[in-house]
């Protein structure tokens, strides 16, 4: 098998030769690794699905380097609601907004199965009103709250919908939703003010007969499983990360509904453990999961061990067949 019918297999419910992977890591690691590694590192870590990131282009949106990362800085409606109607809103359908993941399709389509992840609606939130802000317009002003729901959902809905006409596998709606103990907010709040319209974004994949992932960083717990699968009826999760969530109990919940596009550890085994806490990592979220998971993560570490994080394929191909 190729990389693309690897992963095919396991977001259509088959069983393929061994468990996909994807080796993700962030600027900081990246350079490191080509620093000490050069021509080895691209060929070593070639993963099997392309992921690719679709920003919404909203307006007047600033950032804030740290690091080698942008951070948005500041809100765009810091005074009050009122400034939505004098706010510049974008034509979510200008085909220059595509342009960079439609050259990223057309790229790797033949060879991997593509992801593409588009910030939602917590996000974008986040962006207009910051959350702190927006929990108090909840209750202050809950009808220009709903206004600017749909303004923002508008935009969203575009979003999704064009970068569903591309040869895409899965669209990925990404909303933080959690901390890595507990949900930002009720399960009640986020179906009513987030998921509702997360839905509509799903409901668009489905209907070009796209595969959809939901992105949340954090804990999942069974409350927010029973929006995502009731409302959103995702067929994946990302990145259940287990040094917030039980995987061995959340397969025997769930394996038979949705498959896991993550669950390894980025932030201790994978950076710091020995190559045999690593394999035995692997082997117990292999043993749990099966043909229902594609072994990702959120970015690893900058601090990782470079020797980890160049073996951990090998040791995927290894203990991973069918």
């Amino acid at each position: 098998m190729n990389s693309r019918e690897r992963v095919l297999s396991v977001i259509n419910g088959r069983t393929p030769d061994r468990s996909p992977y994807r080796v993700d890591i962030g600027p900081d690691l990246d350079e490191r690794l080509k620093e000490v590694h050069r021509e080895d590192y691209a060929r070593q870590l070639a993963s099997d699905p392309c992921q690719l990131s679709q920003w919404v282009r909203w307006p007047n949106v600033k950032y804030a380097t740290r690091g080698k990362i942008g951070w948005i800085d500041g809100v765009l409606l810091e005074d009050s609601l009122d400034q939505m109607d004098e706010y510049p809103w974008p034509d979510a359908n200008d085909p220059a907004w595509y342009e960079k993941v439609a050259a990223g399709v057309e790229a790797n389509k033949a060879e991997q199965a593509v992801f593409v992840m588009f910030p939602a609606m917590m996000h974008t939130l986040d962006i207009f009103r910051g959350c702190d802000k927006f929990f108090m317009d909840v209750y202050d002003e809950p009808a220009k709250v709903e206004r600017l729901l749909e303004k923002c959902s508008a935009g969203l809905e575009d979003v999704a919908r064009n970068l569903c006409k591309l040869d895409i596998d899965v669209l990925m709606v990404g909303d933080d939703v959690s901390t890595q103990s507990a949900l930002l907010a009720s399960p009640q709040f986020l179906r009513e003010y987030i998921h509702k319209y997360d839905a509509r974004y799903a409901a668009i994949a489905r209907e070009a007969g796209k595969k959809v992932v939901y992105h949340t960083d954090g804990v999942i717990p069974d409350a927010l499983m029973e929006i995502l699968l009731e409302d959103l009826q995702i067929d994946g999760i990302h990145p259940m990360q287990p040094t917030c969530n039980d995987m061995k109990e959340f397969a025997r919940k769930y394996r038979d509904q949705i498959f896991v596009y993550g669950g390894l550890d980025n932030t201790h085994t994978i950076p710091d453990g020995s190559e045999q806490q690593i394999r035995d990592h692997i082997k117990e979220l292999f043993d749990w999961w099966g043909d229902r998971i594609i072994l990702s993560s959120s970015n690893i570490m900058g601090q990782a061990k470079l020797e980890n994080v160049m073996k951990l394929p090998e040791i995927v191909q290894d203990i991973c067949r069918f």
